[in-house]
């Protein structure tokens, strides 16, 4: 097997396990011209940043996806219950998972 597909069945297992804690959530991901899909993903909210000019944004809200499932843009919109978030940017991002910084609504 390769790196990949290992880091992608540990990230799959992971998830399902956050998921089934109560500490992950099932959703719909939408790309920009696309239609939803589900998958399953990890919300972090009020998460604290600081930049090179030592600005703290304490609004961020992060959506941790696994790749296995979507693959998430700028511009695209995750549904998780009656909430949604809208991808402002992927900020990070490796073979298995993306993380991406959301706006709360469309």
């Amino acid at each position: 097997m390769s790196q990949t597909t290992n880091l992608r069945a540990l990230d799959a297992l992971i998830m399902s396990k956050l998921a089934a804690a109560g500490m992950a959530d099932s959703a719909t991901y939408t790309a920009p011209l696309g239609s939803p899909v589900s998958c399953t993903v990890v919300v972090d909210r009020s998460v604290q940043s600081t930049g090179f000019d030592s600005q703290v944004d304490a609004n961020t809200v992060l959506i941790t996806a696994q790749l296995a499932e979507v693959t998430p843009a700028k511009g695209g919109v995750f549904t998780v219950g009656a909430e949604t978030f809208k991808v402002d940017k992927v900020q990070d991002r490796d073979e298995s998972r993306a993380e991406c910084v959301c706006k709360v609504g469309t």
